[in-house]
């Protein structure tokens, strides 16, 4: 099976946990930005055409008609790349989202299928990014998907298998979409997407659910109820397994095989475990599923001196045999006052570029900042309002251009021969 790409993996470290040695120089480190959607709206991408009509659509943009559509991910891909194009950059992309608009579904909540055009949409992304030499992280489901506040359509009941046809908690065998809302989400939904994409190049990963602890009620979940059961962990990790097989049922077609990870937020004393469940399912019984660890870290500077909080694990201390990457990084820029905020584009860059040279250092096989496009009131948004920016009137993404000197050091690691 070929495309399982190496990432770099620490062989020796020295006592400060500072990387000394790499298993191999030819092996990738995966450096880029989380797109994560385009322009302000999650959930509306791909599947733009079919707004919704409900009190959140219909959806009025110009990228309602598909030229507009390739034309601006084109851009903001060949945007992503201005350091003088000399890496090649990984762009990971939230692709099912809460499933408000590529999923139809039925009265009952069964997942039926995809809305015609999302899969002629998603092969335009790809072409764009083979033209771009940009890859992606496919990120298949967000944690709303199962719990989104404010959203009358929350789909729990997809992983938990709660008010399905069949008894709670005996899925038929051989499974049956017509009486398994899960398995009617693996065959109707999952197994044409991946069928989509299984023989596309520029794929590195598919990231399973985004941050999947903040909706499973054994871990540290937001809400205590949706009115219906939040799934266990258990009931996560069998949701997992589904995707896997229906995942790699799909590419062994096409003699593919993408990594698979899961992206969690950093372990803290407050949430220790959000790294070790996914560890401790990807290594049970030699399952070893996942390709690469993925954690999320936002730091907050502290004033007036330059330290950072919430500093990063170096590997060595995470005890893991597989790589590691930061997914998710930025600035917490909301968590400042006063004064502070005019400081904050300095801060921020120093902190993306703490966060990005920390990762090499400390053993990670890469890093992902967050991000090129969310809401354009996103704190986190290291564009600021430019998602309405003609781009013939953009100037140089200043993280880009700060983060210049890491792509130079280190273009043998970062950009990846086909």
């Amino acid at each position: 099976m070929r495309d399982r790409i190496r990432l770099r993996f620490p062989a020796e470290v020295d006592a400060s946990g500072r990387v000394t040695r790499w298993r191999s120089a030819r092996d990738w480190w995966l450096f880029g930005i989380n797109y994560p959607w385009v322009r302000n709206h999650y959930g509306w991408d791909i599947g733009v055409d079919d707004p919704p009509s409900g009190p959140m659509g219909p959806w009025t943009s110009p990228l309602q008609t598909g030229g507009n559509f390739v034309r601006q991910v084109t851009e903001d891909f060949r945007f992503i790349r201005d350091p003088g194009h000399l890496a090649s950059p990984v762009v990971r992309w939230f692709l099912l989202g809460d499933g408000r608009t590529i999923v139809d579904w039925s009265a009952t909540g069964y997942p039926t299928g995809i809305r015609p055009r999302s899969l002629a949409r998603l092969n335009s992304v790809m072409s764009a990014a083979t033209g771009e030499n940009v890859f992606l992280i496919w990120v298949i489901l967000d944690f709303k998907f199962v719990d989104h506040p404010g959203q009358s359509s929350n789909h729990s009941d997809v992983v938990t298998h709660h008010g399905c046809h069949h008894p709670q908690g005996s899925p038929p065998s051989p499974p049956n979409p017509a009486l398994c809302k899960q398995q009617a989400f693996m065959e109707n939904v999952l197994r044409p997407l991946i069928r989509s994409l299984r023989a596309q190049d520029n794929i590195v990963a598919w990231d399973l659910i985004n941050e999947p602890e903040w909706i499973t009620s054994d871990l540290y979940p937001l809400r205590v109820s949706l009115g219906r059961p939040l799934p266990t962990s258990d009931q996560m990790k069998g949701f997992f397994d589904a995707m896997i097989r229906v995942i790699r049922e799909e590419e062994t077609v096409v003699t593919r095989k993408r990594h698979i990870t899961v992206g969690v937020t950093q372990p803290l004393p407050g949430r220790p475990r959000t790294l070790r469940w996914i560890v401790d399912w990807n290594e049970r019984a030699g399952n070893w599923q996942i390709g690469f660890y993925q954690i999320h870290s936002y730091f907050t500077p502290s004033y007036p001196s330059q330290t950072f909080h919430q500093d990063i694990p170096d590997i060595s201390s995470l005890r893991l045999n597989k790589p590691v990457i930061i997914g998710e990084c930025s600035f917490k820029k909301e968590l400042l006052t006063g004064a502070d905020i005019t400081n904050h584009r300095i801060k921020q860059l120093q902190a993306v570029q703490h966060l990005v040279q920390r990762a090499w250092n400390l053993g990670y096989a890469g890093c992902l900042v967050w991000s090129h496009y969310t809401e354009d009131s996103d704190l986190h948004n290291l564009i600021e309002n430019e998602s309405m920016i003609p781009s013939g009137s953009r100037t140089e993404k200043p993280v880009c251009a700060a983060l210049r000197s890491f792509y130079s050091s280190h273009l043998s690691a970062v950009n990846i021969v086909k």
